[in-house]
This record gives C-alpha cells, structure tokens and sequence, in this order.
C-alpha cells in the first residue's frame, strides 16, 4: 500500500541516489480510470492525483517510466508467472480481461501523461517488429532516460533557484503549453538543422518557445 510505505520511501529517499517505485500512483489513475465511462475518466484522473499527492502527501516522482507493450505479448508473460497467492488462475480478473486492459494501456498513453503533475515522462517501446526487445535492450534505455532526466532536473532547479516557484509559475501562464522549455527539445531542432536530413530549409527563423511568440 502507498500510503503504508510512505515513511519508508521518505527515509529512502534522504539517503539514495536513485528509489525505482514499480506501479507507483499513475498505476492507480490508469486502472481506477478504465473502470468509469470515458465521460468521467478525466475528473476522476484529477481527484485521484490530488488525493494522492496533496491529501496522502506521496512524493512526486522526477520520471515516470512507461513501459509499453501489446496486449498480446503482454498476456504472453502474464502466461509464463509463478504461482501467485491472491488467485489459482493463470491470470488475474484484470489480467484476463484484455477489453480492461486495452482501457489501461490508452490511459496511460494519453488520459494519465495529460491530467497528472508529472514533468517528466518517458515512454519505452518494448517491442521491435512485434517481437520483445531483450532485457539488457530495455534496461540501456531506462539507464540512457534517467540520464536526460538528471540533467533537466539540474535545470528545473536552476530556474527555481533563478525565478523562484511564483515566477516559474507566472512565465509558465504567458506561454501556451503552459511550462518552460527544456534544453533538449532546442538542441533536436538544432541537431537536425546540421544534419544530412535537412536539405532544404535555409534563411528562416524558427521559434521554439511553446507558441509564446
């Protein structure tokens, strides 16, 4: 139970580098969602999120790792589990409802990423060609994320420290999509301006700034 384990991860979380959470709080808006008619998910999206983080206090995680895998390979693995103590069935209620679980996966592509506080997400696609990417493919693109992320994190803190939380706050509300840029989604724009791809963009001026211009 989160909330149980709260103590537990703060304490953690003083001394650690790095606290992996497997199915932390966007586990609990995606499938709580898919149980309301889709008329309802996005309310109940937000309510979830505040009551976890703003009722229960939860630390709210620097990067979210999705991890995004078909329904089919998906019941795949689900196949291949121990023995479990909560059920005598191959697959769970949930796990065997793949209907529920196509609701799940959407959630988390969309509904979860759009109405939760979480600055920082990262979808992996553990599939290639319909085939599983190996655990060592899958655990080198985990490392590489945590890596971008350590670095806009060095950045969101930077502008705190710079403009304080009201004036990041307050920048955030001219501009559009209503947050500050980052440094790699200029440094894309540039790489691909030098690169063999670009052959015939010249003498224009770009804007990269949420559509605040």
């Amino acid at each position: 139970d989160r909330f149980e384990v709260r103590p537990e991860l703060e304490a953690n979380l003083a001394v650690r580098d790095y606290v992996l959470c497997d199915r932390w709080c966007p586990s609990n808006v995606a499938y709580s969602c898919a149980k309301v008619p889709d008329d309802e998910a996005e309310d109940l999206a937000v309510h979830l999120d505040k009551v976890d983080y703003d009722v229960f206090g939860q630390p709210v995680p620097d990067l979210i790792i999705h991890l995004d895998i078909s329904i089919k390979n998906s019941a795949e693995l689900v196949a291949k589990k121990a023995a479990r103590c909560y059920t005598d069935r191959d697959a769970d209620v949930y796990e065997s409802d793949h209907d529920f679980q196509k609701k799940v996966a959407k959630n988390y592509r969309s509904l979860v990423r759009q109405t939760t506080r979480y600055q920082h997400w990262v979808t992996i696609e553990l599939e290639r060609n319909g085939h599983l990417l190996s655990e060592d493919t899958v655990f080198e693109k985990i490392v590489a994320a945590v890596k971008r992320i350590e670095h806009k994190i060095s950045i969101d803190k930077h502008w705190k420290k710079t403009l304080g939380e009201k004036g990041i706050k307050d920048i955030s509300k001219q501009i559009p999509i209503k947050r500050l840029g980052q440094p790699d989604e200029i440094a894309s724009l540039v790489s691909w301006l030098v690169s063999e791809e670009n052959t015939y963009m010249s003498g224009q001026n770009l804007m990269i700034d949420g559509g605040y211009t």
